[in-house]
């Protein structure tokens, strides 16, 4: 039985005092041990787990299977050659003897620890390299083949990473002419933004850079995009930033060619980020290694005092829905540290540190405030508490001001 009670609420009054009380009734205790130090030590040991990573690779084998779908969607497409760089696409009919095309992506971190630098700052890609960032759950990488698509997977599933760039940086003669094309699709619960700059000119086939975004809009805002357009004398940028911190999104970039000089039309392009849209939409979730539904032991519960509503109410919005109506043991936070206990609630993802109780410390991670009882029950850093009402990823000052007891037998 599980007992919410103000803080130092006497023991022999404890119930009276009581704002939710509940108790499992299916007498699973006996199964593991008959004691919470059975179900800890040999069934459900606390340890930390890998972090969860977005898995693009699915994603670009996808692309790949359909790669001849995609490009015969551009008239007299270019199949362009590579000299096999590791960090740069280059082709004499798109580039010239030049340094050919890199993609560029750049990430910034908004949260305590202010002083800890992550491993997702800007970078140049290597292509076919899975590149992991251990605090946003995000993963980038790259695939040579036709057309050639880089990937960036956001989690960010505590918004902690607010701006986000993703760019190329091209060397073609800075005569080429020039257009833009942007545009949206919708398909289902998906939305693909995509901003396109196509370039032709009389001595090298034509390339077009598409940059896009896919969301999920069941579990996602629409971002505002910036556009980074700028040309030197020898070279070029073209890129996307978003100021926010997005989650559950996933970036992108191909390149798309034409033989000849001619220019790709508005309506191929149009047709190409259809395509897109539809091959990354085949998953409901960017992160499906983000969940662990059988690692953990989830007991339904009967209330005696309070109920599903009243839990529900107590839960931080931003962290909603989950099941309610449970207790669980065992669960995991976003670098892979684990918790003890949910208490009234279930859940297979990394909202844990915001509902679970009994952190411990990843030591992969030591720099994180994992080891204590409510873990991050007061929501992110510079969350401002309200007395009775959750805000945002916080509990109630109330809540952080109770007791949690427990009773077995």
């Amino acid at each position: 039985m599980l007992r919410h009670v103000p803080n130092k609420a006497p023991l022999e009054d404890s119930r009276e005092h009581s704002f939710l009380q509940y108790q499992t009734e299916n007498g699973f205790m006996p199964i593991y041990g008959g004691n919470l130090h059975t179900i800890f030590n040999q069934h459900y040991p606390l340890q930390a787990a890998n972090t969860f990573y977005p898995d693009v690779n699915s994603t670009l084998d996808r692309l790949e299977a359909k790669s001849t779908e995609i490009t015969n969607l551009i008239t007299d497409y270019y199949f362009y050659n590579d000299d096999g760089s590791s960090n740069r696409l280059t082709d004499s009919k798109l580039f010239g003897d030049r340094h050919g095309m890199e993609i560029y992506t750049r990430t910034r971190w908004g949260c305590p620890p202010y002083g800890y630098i992550p491993n997702c700052r800007g970078l140049y890609l290597h292509y076919g390299v899975d590149y992991r960032c251990d605090l946003g759950n995000m993963m980038r990488s790259s695939r040579k083949m036709h057309p050639f698509f880089a990937l960036f997977s956001v989690g960010n599933f505590d918004r902690c990473f607010d701006n986000f760039y993703m760019g190329a940086r091209g060397y073609r003669p800075n005569n080429d002419s020039k257009v833009l094309y942007s545009g949206n699709h919708t398909l289902g619960n998906f939305f693909l933004h995509y901003e396109a700059q196509c370039r032709n000119g009389s001595s090298y086939a034509s390339l077009c850079d598409v940059l896009f975004d896919v969301i999920n809009t069941e579990n996602s805002g629409k971002p505002a995009i910036q556009l980074n357009n700028s040309t030197y004398s020898t070279h070029y940028y073209f890129g996307l930033r978003i100021r926010e911190a997005v989650s559950n999104t996933l970036f992108g970039y191909t390149m798309i060619s034409r033989k000849y000089d001619f220019l790709i039309p508005e309506t191929e392009i149009n047709a190409v980020t259809f395509k897109i849209l539809q091959i990354t939409s085949e998953t409901d979730n960017f992160c499906q290694d983000c969940f662990y539904d059988d690692d953990v032991l989830s007991v339904p519960v009967q209330f005696s005092i309070g109920n599903n509503s009243v839990v529900n109410s107590m839960l931080p919005p931003s962290v909603k829905p989950l099941p309610t109506g449970f207790v669980q043991f065992r669960a995991y936070g976003r670098t892979g540290n684990v918790y003890a206990m949910c208490p009234a609630v279930k859940l297979n993802d990394w909202r844990s540190e915001f509902v679970c109780i009994g952190g411990m410390k990843n030591p992969d991670f030591p720099y994180l405030d994992d080891c204590n009882d409510f873990t991050n029950w007061n929501g992110l850093p510079g969350t401002m508490l309200n007395e009775t009402t959750p805000v945002d990823y916080a509990h109630s000052q109330r809540d952080l001001d109770s007791t949690i007891m427990i009773f077995y037998r």
